[in-house]
């Protein structure tokens, strides 16, 4: 089983005044690293150019339900864990399917969707404690939630 965590930092390859995107860290290492890592071992071209979501700039719905797979209360499971680094989600986004269990949350079926003859396969799937994940999606759904200081 893996380790989840869901990370604020502010977008990368923004100019001024970047806006603060998630960006999930599975067992400590940062899913942009990840992914843009097993795109170069394959060849894909291009490779990377990820970052989190933002969600400041999207109607995501609550963030608890988005990362449990039911955005705006729907039945589809599969999410945008990553958009493209220039902030904009349907630029260059990462998808997953999101597989609720009742003690794990699987993260499987990973793609690009702009590259749909890209294979994933190997890229997890990613398991994770549910009461965990839960947490950590309650915890960062609060503090994007709190007015800045």
């Amino acid at each position: 089983m893996q380790s989840i965590d869901l990370v604020v930092r502010p977008l990368e390859l923004s100019r001024s005044r970047p806006p603060d995107c998630i960006v999930p860290f599975i067992d400590d290492h940062d899913l942009v690293e990840l992914v843009t890592e097993f795109e170069e071992a394959r060849g894909y071209e291009p490779a990377g150019g990820y970052d989190g979501i933002v969600p400041a700039h999207y109607a995501f719905g609550p963030l608890p339900p988005y990362y449990l797979g039911r955005p705006d209360g729907a039945s589809r499971r599969e999410i945008f864990v990553l958009g493209c680094s220039c902030g904009e989600l349907g630029c260059w986004p990462l998808e997953v399917r999101v597989d609720l269990r009742r003690d794990t949350v699987v993260w499987s079926a990973f793609r690009q969707p702009h590259r749909p003859d890209r294979s994933y396969d190997g890229f997890g799937p990613f398991t994770f404690d549910r009461r965990r994940y839960e947490a950590v999606v309650v915890d960062i759904a609060a503090s994007l939630d709190r007015p800045a200081r």
